[in-house]
Parts: structure tokens; sequence; C-alpha cells
């Protein structure tokens, strides 16, 4: 069976979806006579009608509604199909990228799976190693670093995403036998802490939470760990309020399992750098992880803020 023009198939199939020859010649770069003429000449190719037409109102068909979604999705095929020849015909790319485990754990890997679907031929190696890998040494190509600032010489480095500090809990805390309504009920909770504050910016530290609060005394001791996913997991867990990262805890605040329990926040000093050799940073695999971080830190609604970017 000979198929009709591809050309009017192309034309039909927008004007059906679109309900427009005039927005149908937009897409497809031609004129609305063009679009017109195509569709009248796959009309007598059929034999059959496809529009009503009545004046400028444009109707489909019985015969035009049931061919319509099989022409859509044939292009959504045909679209599909050249996406992945041509994904197949880039050569693989395997990025090498160190990172705290926190950071991995907490924003990046529920996020991966994006950058996957739509960079299929580029591998994303995760590197969680407690110890920094060397970038200069090759140890990694890139590194996603949380500090001031984090300038380096002979690196490329630049801030990609902010961090506000606040309060957060189990829900099961706020609505318990002992509700955490108010700011005076913080006392009848246990606080848990960061063994591992650092001196220019104790990030997890209820010093200063207590200070932009206004309550004049030292937090009190409570259950204290190493590591923030620790502390993310034992106020998940119910055992006290921990001061939460919000890079870090958006995802188990969208999920229920934390809860703000008080709207204080104090913006942190620190946020996380994208670093890398200047080498690295004009490989194509780089530049596109690179912007990615960027455009999800910029979609990251209340999950961190998009840090302002370096010129």
């Amino acid at each position: 069976m000979r198929l009709p023009s591809l050309t009017s198939l192309r034309a039909f199939e927008a004007a059906a979806r679109l309900g427009s020859f005039k927005r149908a010649a937009e897409e497809l770069s031609v004129t609305p006579s063009a679009v017109s003429q195509q569709i009248r000449a796959l009309e007598d190719d059929l034999g059959e009608e496809l529009f009503r037409r009545a004046g400028r109102n444009l109707a489909l068909t019985d015969i035009g509604s049931a061919y319509a979604p099989g022409l859509a999705d044939g292009f959504a095929r045909i679209l599909e199909a050249t996406a992945n020849a041509r994904a197949g015909m880039q050569p693989r790319s395997r990025l090498r990228v160190s990172m705290l485990a926190s950071f991995a754990f907490g924003w990046l890997n529920t996020r991966l799976p994006d950058f996957r679907r739509r960079y299929p031929d580029i591998d994303i190696l995760v590197d969680a190693n407690p110890r920094n890998a060397d970038i200069r040494r090759g140890e990694a190509d890139m590194a996603i670093r949380y500090g001031v600032g984090a300038v380096i010489d002979g690196l490329q480095s630049e801030p990609f995403l902010e961090e506000d500090l606040y309060p957060v809990c189990s829900p099961a805390l706020v609505n318990g036998p002992t509700p955490l309504r108010r700011l005076k009920d913080i006392d009848d909770h246990p606080l848990i802490h960061d063994l591992l504050n650092h001196p220019g910016e104790p990030w997890n530290a209820w010093a200063p939470w207590f200070a932009l609060a206004g309550i004049d005394r030292p937090p009190p001791p409570g259950p204290s760990y190493t590591e923030t996913i620790l502390i993310n997991q034992a106020a998940i867990q119910g055992q006290g309020i921990a001061i939460g990262r919000s890079a870090l805890v958006d995802d188990a605040l969208t999920q229920g399992l934390l809860v703000r329990p008080f709207e204080i926040v104090r913006p942190a000093d620190y946020a996380y750098w994208i670093i890398m050799t200047p080498s690295t940073a004009e490989t194509r695999a780089a530049t596109t992880f690179r912007d990615w971080l960027l455009e999800m830190a910029d979609e990251a609604a209340g999950g961190g803020r998009a840090a302002p970017r370096t010129k």
C-alpha cells in the first residue's frame, strides 16, 4: 500500500493537534496556505474529508478524529528513535565526581535519574569517599565541595547551591503527648547535635540559631553524631530536633518524614561549589553535568538556594 506524503501527514498532525492551520504553519515554518494545500492533498489521497471548514472555524471529522492520534503517536516514536540514534552515535563519556556522602544521599541521588534519562551517553560515577579526591592528580574529574570559598590555584570553581538552616523533627514530636508548637516547647525535647562543627561555620550547631531566636542560654546537650546522614535519620526516627540543612532535608520534608516546627531561618555562610581543572571544563561531559547541576539548583524550590552565578 502506497503511503501518503510525509509532508502532508506532518501538516495534518500539526493542524489537528493545534486546532489551527495558522498555528500549524508557525510550527512547521511554512505558510497557512501551504498547510491547507497539503491537507487537501492528503484528503484527496484518502478520499475522505479530515476537517469540517466553516469560515474560520475548523473541526475534525470523525475520520480525522480517528486518524490524528495514530499519526501523533507515530511522529513521537520517530522523534524518540531519532534522539536515541543520535545518542548512540555519541561516544560514551565517563565523569567521576567527588562529593560528600551526605550530598550524594540527601540531594543528588533523587535527581540523577533525570540526568541519565536526558544524557544516556554520559556515565556519572559518584565518588563519596570521605577522603577528598585530588582533582589535580586525576583522582576525580570534578568535585562538589561545601565551604565559604573553594578558590584553589589551578582549578576552576563556582558556587551553585546555597543553604538555609532551620530546626526539623519528626511529625510525631509536633503532635505527640508533649506537643512542639511554641518556641518554649523546645525545652521538652532533646536537641540533636553535630560533633563535626567547623570553627568557621557551625552549620548544624544550635547556638547560632538560639541567638537568632532570642533564646538567651546555651543549648542543652543531646544525641550527637558525626555525619549529617545520621543526624537527619535520627530526627526522622523521632530522637529529637535537629538543625536541618535545607538542601539535605528537602526531600524528607516533601515526603512528610520531617516537618519544620519553627519558621526561624538562618542563612548558611557556606555553599556548594563545583570544582574542576580548566581542561576538564572544556569537555562535553563536564559542561553538560555542570549546566544540569545549575538547572537543578534553580529548580530546587525550598531545597537550598541557587548560588549567584559567576560570569
